[in-house]
């Protein structure tokens, strides 16, 4: 084995090696292969702690689970939270009922929740259902889906509803 110098760089090798170890310039008169490059992708693993978390903090925010009616009275609806909370990914939801206890048929409504932060009344996220007409005396399940900041932990659901032509 003779020793060599980088004509790039100047660092001496061994005339064996296909290129310079320091910088990569090719040995004269040999040959380099192009390098292949490997890349590992490692699925995370979401930890059962990372979902309790999610739990507790989509819980928190939904505040007080019952009923909303009181926002509703112009339109004699009942608006119940059931279930409500945000992933990690800040998709938010909010599932119910909604009951029209008025006596004729309510078209064209919109539900809008919107989720507010305690301290500051500031709105981080929204989540929006349609529908298109409840009945009188009718009580339909709702889920409504939005986009909200998964990093806020106080926080509770207000909600808005507009019907017909109140839109």
């Amino acid at each position: 084995m003779a020793l060599i110098k980088c004509s790039e760089c100047g660092k001496e090798y061994s005339n064996n090696a296909p290129a310079c170890p320091k910088c990569g310039n090719p040995t004269e008169g040999k040959e380099v292969a192009p390098k292949q490059q490997t890349v590992v992708v490692q699925k995370k693993k979401s930890s059962a702690w990372a979902w309790i978390v999610v739990a507790i903090v989509g819980i928190g925010i939904l505040g007080a689970t019952g009923t909303l009616s009181n926002l509703t009275a112009s339109y004699n609806l009942d608006v119940t939270v059931d279930d409500g909370g945000v992933n990690k990914l800040g998709v938010c939801y909010v599932k119910g009922k909604i009951t029209n206890k008025g006596d004729s048929d309510v078209t064209e409504c919109t539900l809008t929740f919107n989720l507010v932060k305690d301290e500051t009344q500031e709105y981080v996220g929204k989540a929006v259902t349609k529908f298109s007409t409840i009945k009188a005396g009718e009580t339909l399940k709702y889920e409504a889906n939005g986009v909200c900041d998964s990093s806020v932990k106080n926080a509770k659901w207000k909600y808005d509803i507009k019907c017909g032509d109140n839109e």
